[in-house]
């Protein structure tokens, strides 16, 4: 039987490393005029948006079933091309959506908490907090790290955009 060790000193295993990152993006700025201001209910309308109709927000996602649902939380199906995640969403009204993805042999588990912060008036911010396992270095935990602030700087635009059509009142 072979040493572990030596298993991993011939690249058959590789170390894996959880990745904790976390970033606030204002949603208002009282001193922008140029920004449409959003109210909490609007931009709260529009994190529930985004776990309903996930495809208008999640690049790639070609679609998604809801398994169950229950006060307070969704389990749904995630469909990108063949391949297939579940996760479980829990709701804290006007405050928070927290993602559990559930691990499976092709995807580690993986986390997102959205917190709605207003520390005060008119100042709206969202904090995306995200914990997952990446095994591929610090370069790629970069990658990755950029790919989720540039998804949720979208995610605001695209809640924006549904305001300004009145279809978050």
């Amino acid at each position: 039987m072979s040493d572990p060790v030596d298993i991993c000193q011939l690249e058959l295993c590789r170390a894996e490393s959880r990745v904790k990152y976390e970033h606030l993006i204002q949603v208002n700025d009282p001193n922008d005029p140029a920004i449409t201001p959003l109210t909490r209910t609007q931009l709260w309308n529009g994190l529930l948006v985004r776990t309903e109709n996930p495809e208008d927000f999640v690049y790639g996602l070609d679609s998604m079933r809801v398994r169950t649902r229950g006060e307070g939380f969704m389990e749904r199906e995630l469909h990108f091309g063949t391949h297939i995640i579940n996760d479980l969403v829990k709701f804290i009204v006007n405050e928070s959506v927290h993602y559990s993805i559930e691990p499976s042999p092709e995807f580690p588990a993986s986390h997102l908490h959205i917190h709605i912060e207003e520390p005060g008036l008119e100042h709206l911010f969202l904090r995306f907090s995200y914990e997952t396992v990446t095994v591929d270095g610090a370069e790629y935990e970069d990658f990755v790290k950029q790919a989720y602030f540039e998804s949720d700087l979208d995610t605001v635009q695209r809640i924006r955009a549904l305001a300004a059509n009145g279809l978050l009142d």
